[in-house]
């Protein structure tokens, strides 16, 4: 009897535990990043782990731009982004790095300097070792706006809309880059399914 006791007591322990860190689990921490090869939007945002659908979930917790002189040579721009980037994902430790993907319709110089910057913050995650995500510039705007061609303008009153973030003085890099985040982790929570546009979602 004495150790059926002590068997049931241990179990209730184990149980406690386990919904404990069910409770107190980390919200999931995103560094998003609006790529270019002068100016690197990014933002800094944490979102609980049960509640990545819900856009009203996602707090901002830093954001700002990177920027490198015009008058720079392209490598020592992309070099110093690099580190930048680098030094501020070190530092927020966060769970994923997601960047806007490539996209065509560019002209090719322009192109080939946007590569080059989204290459250097790539190797800036994977130097942190944090992995990294991806999602199209149209993909955004449709989530977090409500249609795949909306303007920059549109983009930042929908994320301070969502997430209450007034991108005041800040440049649009700013606020596309909070957008990122926001779109990326609304459809990572959807896996991968086409997910309803967070204008038409939260309203229901």
């Amino acid at each position: 009897m004495q150790q059926q006791m002590k068997s049931s007591h241990s179990l209730g322990v184990a149980q406690l535990s386990s919904e404990t860190r069910r409770v107190t689990a980390a919200p999931l921490k995103i560094f998003a990043i609006d790529p270019g090869s002068r100016k690197v939007g990014f933002g800094l945002l944490t979102v609980p782990r049960h509640k990545l659908l819900s856009a009203r979930a996602y707090r901002v917790h830093e954001a700002g731009l990177i920027e490198a002189r015009a008058e720079v040579e392209i490598w020592e721009r992309i070099g110093l982004i690099h580190q930048a980037a680098f030094e501020l994902i070190s530092e927020f430790k966060p769970d994923i790095c997601v960047l806007e993907s490539a996209f065509m319709g560019q002209f090719a110089a322009s192109a080939l300097k946007l590569g080059q910057a989204r290459g250097a913050l790539i190797v800036a995650a994977t130097r942190a070792k944090v992995k990294v995500g991806e999602i199209s510039p149209a993909k955004v705007k449709e989530l977090v706006a409500g249609h795949g061609r909306a303007s920059k303008s549109e983009v930042s009153l929908a994320v301070k809309e969502w997430t209450g973030f007034d991108g005041g003085t800040h440049p649009y890099d700013v606020t596309d880059a909070i957008a990122i985040g926001l779109a990326f982790g609304v459809l990572h929570a959807s896996h991968g399914v086409a997910a309803p546009s967070l204008q038409n979602h939260e309203r229901r």
